[in-house]
């Protein structure tokens, strides 16, 4: 969800992006912004707990106000920049996948060679 919002953000040129996980029953939202040059910044919004079981519709009602907020972010925040120079200055090209598994690979590697500590 992070590399996908980032590409949409230096790819539209926008001043936000809203994302969106959703593990199990329960959807958390996520506004990813470019602040400065190369800072991307993945802040955590709301969480939305869908309920299991129509007995207990209170839950929706109460995400009502969390869910509505996450409408207001999309429509201040996703949108164009009112001046895109500042995104095309501030982007930095993405790693690529291979490199980050690499690296994955690497420190997993790293950790299973590595002497384990014991208390003396």
């Amino acid at each position: 969800m992070t590399v996908l919002s980032k590409e949409a953000l230096n790819k539209q040129c926008l001043d936000g992006v809203l994302g969106i996980q959703i593990v199990g029953r329960t959807l958390m939202f996520y506004v990813l912004l470019l602040p400065a040059e190369g800072i991307y910044t993945l802040l955590q919004l709301a969480e939305v707990k869908i309920p299991d079981s129509l007995q207990s519709p209170s839950y929706l009602v109460m995400d009502v106000s969390n869910t509505l907020s996450m409408i207001g972010v999309f429509d201040r925040l996703c949108v164009c920049s009112n001046n895109q120079q500042i995104i095309i200055d501030r982007k930095t090209p993405t790693v690529p996948l291979y490199v980050l598994q690499q690296i994955i690979f690497y420190i997993k590697g790293s950790k299973a060679t590595m002497p384990s500590q014991t208390s003396t």
